[in-house]
């Protein structure tokens, strides 16, 4: 008897706290949740940022020949009428591609080429950290640290940039 006293009362206890835990939120507090999900999730899976981006084309040739393998990237110049965003690309077999949705506004781009010597396998370093030193680059700093490469992006018109790099 004793112990179905002890059973009983552990059970009203056990109930009472779920019937706490699952009453937690006033109906006018979920109700709120609920709402401001369902006008979240919409925004958050939009289309776009608004931007007007367009798509940039090019080739990229390096002493005449297309330039197997590298990276080019477009900086905004940060000035009146320049880009407001940068963008990259991968170079294969001398061509790269940005497509819209990634692609650059109107205006003034600094470009940047560059392209390690594949032949050469990047060399771990004994220092702190555990450095990395990468093959050195082939392309001269005139079309990388010290570009003189631009690009300029205009609306609704094809944007293909084709660089023709020289080693000297």
């Amino acid at each position: 008897m004793m112990r179905d006293r002890v059973f009983l009362s552990a059970r009203c206890t056990f109930q009472t706290e779920y019937h706490t835990m699952t009453r937690r939120f006033h109906p006018c507090v979920r109700m709120g949740l609920v709402l401001t999900l369902a006008f979240l999730i919409p925004v958050g899976c939009s289309e776009g940022d608004g931007l007007p981006r367009q798509e940039i084309t090019g080739s990229v040739l390096f002493d005449g020949k297309p330039l197997a393998t590298g990276s080019i990237q477009f900086q905004p110049g940060g000035g009146p009428g320049e880009g407001s965003v940068g963008a990259g690309a991968v170079i294969q077999d001398g061509k790269y591609q940005i497509d819209r949705e990634k692609g650059l506004t109107p205006g003034s781009y600094r470009v940047v080429i560059l392209s390690h010597d594949s032949s050469i396998q990047p060399v771990q370093e004994d220092v702190p950290g555990g450095g990395v030193r990468l093959a050195p680059e082939l392309i001269p700093p005139q079309y990388n640290v010290k570009t003189t490469l631009t690009a300029e992006v205009v609306a609704e018109k094809p944007n293909v940039f084709d660089y023709d790099l020289q080693k000297k």
